[in-house]
């Protein structure tokens, strides 16, 4: 038993000095079309995603990565039937944010954050379709939002992420015909 206990000491001490979070939650994802029209024509509804990673501070930003999820529902009422598409797009995201301390537990930030897509899901009637990384621009937003500590080594953080890139790419793709990210997240962090 003391082989483990005596090796988990040391990974538990050289976590805290390390000053790594982990962070976990979901987040409200939706999506902005550049065509006025697609938004009259459609209803878009929010979709929930998971959003999984880890910070550090390195100097005054704090450096993150993290898998997350985004997309959004659109529903159509056609000939007395809705007809709903569902979107999920995996990222994997990296950000850097600004910290600014308001009060000992609360910090307000601000910061940009880009996505790699890793690919994702597109369902339409019970039947879905693969969507691959190669159809996905690269996603670059402002990521704003605010961190409260419960305790020294947990917390929630509620943040809005404004995409300003462009999702799709492709030569079939116009720029009417594309959209870009939004989302709200609530995420609990965990100082290790």
């Amino acid at each position: 038993m003391k082989k483990f206990i005596i090796p988990l000491i040391l990974i538990t001490g050289l976590s805290a000095q390390m000053g790594i979070t982990v962070i976990g939650g979901l987040g409200l994802n939706t999506a902005k079309y550049n065509d006025s029209e697609v938004e009259e024509l459609f209803d878009i509804t929010s979709q929930i995603g998971v959003a999984i990673g880890a910070e550090k501070m390195l100097g005054p930003v704090n450096a993150g990565a993290a898998f997350v999820q985004r997309g959004s529902m659109l529903s159509l009422d056609f000939l007395g039937e809705t007809l709903e598409i569902t979107q999920t797009i995996n990222y994997l995201a990296f950000h850097g944010l600004y910290p600014y301390s308001v009060m000992d537990a609360l910090s307000v930030f601000g910061g940009l954050q880009l996505g790699y897509g890793l690919g994702g899901k597109s369902e339409f009637d019970d039947e879905s379709e693969d969507i691959e990384s190669g159809d996905l621009a690269l996603d670059y937003g402002l990521l704003l939002g605010a961190d409260y500590m419960i305790t020294p080594a947990i917390g929630v953080r509620v943040s809005y992420y404004l995409g300003l890139a462009d999702v799709a790419k492709g030569d079939d793709i116009t720029s009417d015909d594309n959209w870009k990210n939004r989302s709200i997240g609530i995420n609990l962090l965990y100082k290790l």
